[in-house]
């Protein structure tokens, strides 16, 4: 359970006298006169513009909006539209209040089986003016009659299928209603557990069976007549790759299509080859995300994305975001025009954290080695991209200083570079990381304005630990020292805001800031909103692990 966010503790903080913090951190008190104190403000001197900004960043966390609209009329009005924009309702609930259907814009269903809904449905659906946002939770189907609903509403412009909402067990969908039916969907949303394969390997192991692939068969079918019937007008398109028709995408045209999202694992050979043929088929993308893990098929190599010289530079040559996870350096994805490409990840899928935490006990066996360092310097290398905004690297270092090189080419080559994100994972599980060499390099950098560091540090308990002092221990390193010391490294960079460093908490990991001393108070930010928090951990029980974490055996 994750503790309440800061979030609106700092904002009430920089508008009312401050008294002092009970048990701060431990840190560096630098004198700046951005720090002085200035005149005296309150909620009623701030224009509607602020506030409403004050109510979107409390909106990020869950549960924070709420108290600030309860303190006066005058705010509930203001944080009314952006605290009601989301409606959530499970199957044969009761109707939502009227008060709140002039703000309703996106509509969350949940529940079990819907195909008995359909009239409450759409009662809720007519109830909402504004709505424009569908999505599924908690679902097994919905049945078709829900979904012509959705598909035949021109208001409608993106349905999602979230949090173990899936096609599995829905209808089949007939193909000569949908192709009656005028869509006007723009984004297509349909996104799977991550641990979905894991978890149907443990339901085999309890003597269920393993129906994974019969429900993989059947979700590919749905997705196939579904997708295929929206390539006129789609811009945003997110899709499992065990069962996305992709074969059948490339013969049909997309031009419309900006955005594309492929997670998951490889099934097939077939799944294999089919990506690069669809990828050269996609004249309009501006953002691809391909984070794909190998599966039983595989022959031990990386998979091609686009392949390996045979493809043209024009393919791809508007992207501006590029998302890849465990990549083949030598791959044509990295040869395209990218001059205009703002976001680069090289990162893994799931995270890399997991594998080590289960290499004594339980080893995933679809994720690839990440990349080297060394391996990640030559991609770089490759790319022309002088429009660089943000990067992430997720890579194994040798041994201490074998990725300098690497972090030099990065801090010296992209002049806009504003964000940064590391990933770096220790090959000597014994290494002593020297984190304060890290960041003396990075601070040749002057651009950046936030930087990210997982720098696997050994003392780290890591995920999966259920030792209170371990964890304890850690903290108090991590809060009170750690950060701290880095942030006095990095600020040398002038226009640097934080530093977040990855901290295993409870339920997951979320990212922790350590803001540089000529920031304002609080400079210390704890926070598990959707920006800051990690995917989803394993499906096992924490209480299974009483080690000191993951690495205990190199842990004095």
């Amino acid at each position: 359970m994750f503790p309440s966010s800061d979030t609106l503790k700092a904002i009430i903080s920089s508008l009312v006298a401050r008294t002092a913090e009970q048990d701060p951190p431990t840190r560096h008190t630098k004198e700046s006169f951005l720090l002085r104190p200035g005149p005296s403000r309150s909620l009623a001197s701030l224009n509607l513009d602020v506030l409403r900004l004050i109510a979107l960043e409390l909106y990020r966390t869950p549960r924070a909006l709420k108290p600030l609209a309860s303190c006066s009329r005058a705010l509930r009005n203001i944080a009314s539209p952006i605290l009601f924009s989301r409606c959530r309702r499970p199957i044969d609930q009761l109707y939502p209040p009227d008060t709140i259907h002039p703000f309703a814009r996106h509509f969350i269903y949940a529940g079990g089986h819907a195909g008995a809904a359909l009239e409450y449905f759409e009662e809720l659906l007519d109830s909402f003016s504004l709505l424009t946002s569908i999505a599924f939770e908690h679902m097994k189907g919905p049945s078709w009659s829900i979904l012509r609903v959705c598909l035949s509403n021109p208001r409608i412009a993106s349905i999602s299928f979230d949090r173990q909402a899936e096609l599995t067990s829905a209808d089949g969908f007939p193909i000569e209603e949908l192709s009656k039916i005028s869509i006007s969907l723009s984004s297509f949303s349909y996104n799977v557990q991550l641990w979905r394969g894991l978890r149907s390997r443990m339901d085999r192991h309890n003597y269920k069976g393993d129906l994974l692939p019969t429900m993989i068969a059947h979700e590919s079918h749905c997705l196939s007549n579904l997708v295929l019937a929206m390539n006129r007008t789609l811009t945003r398109l997110s899709l499992p790759m065990e069962s996305a028709p992709i074969l059948k995408m490339a013969r049909v045209s997309w031009p419309n299509l900006q955005e594309l999202t492929i997670d998951g694992v490889y099934l097939t050979s077939e799944q294999v080859d089919s990506l690069p043929v669809l990828l050269a088929a996609l004249p309009c993308l501006q953002k691809l995300s391909v984070r794909i893990s190998r599966g039983s098929t595989s022959n031990g190599g990386r998979p091609p994305i686009l392949g390996q010289h045979i493809t043209p530079r024009s393919v791809l040559s508007g992207m501006r975001s590029l998302t890849v996870a465990y990549p083949n350096p030598d791959d044509d994805i990295f040869v395209v025009d990218t001059s205009h490409l703002r976001h680069l990840s090289i990162c893994d899928w799931p995270r890399h954290y997991n594998t080590l935490a289960y290499q004594r006990l339980y080893s995933p066996p679809y994720c690839y080695p990440i990349l080297s360092s060394s391996e990640c310097l030559s991609i770089l290398r490759r790319m022309d991209l002088p429009e660089l905004l943000s990067l992430e690297l997720v890579y194994l270092a040798d041994h201490a200083g074998a990725d300098d090189e690497l972090l030099q080419y990065v801090a010296k080559t992209f002049p806009e570079l504003s964000h940064l994100e590391l990933h770096r994972y220790r090959a000597d599980r014994k290494e002593e990381v020297d984190y304060i060499h890290i960041a003396r390099l990075l601070t040749s950098a002057r651009s950046l304005r936030t930087v990210r560091l997982n720098l696997d540090l050994h003392g780290d308990h890591g995920p999966y630990c259920n030792d209170g002092d371990a964890r304890k221990a850690w903290w108090k390193i991590f809060r009170d020292t750690l950060g701290w010391e880095i942030v006095d490294v990095m600020q040398d960079c002038p226009l640097l805001g934080r530093v977040e460093l990855l901290y295993h908490c409870k339920p997951t990991a979320t990212w922790v800031e350590f803001h540089p001393a000529r920031c304002g108070e609080p400079r210390f930010v704890l926070t598990y909103d959707k920006d800051h928090r990690e995917p989803d951990l394993m499906p096992y029980s924490w209480c299974d692990y009483f080690a000191f974490g993951p690495w205990s055996e190199y842990q004095p």
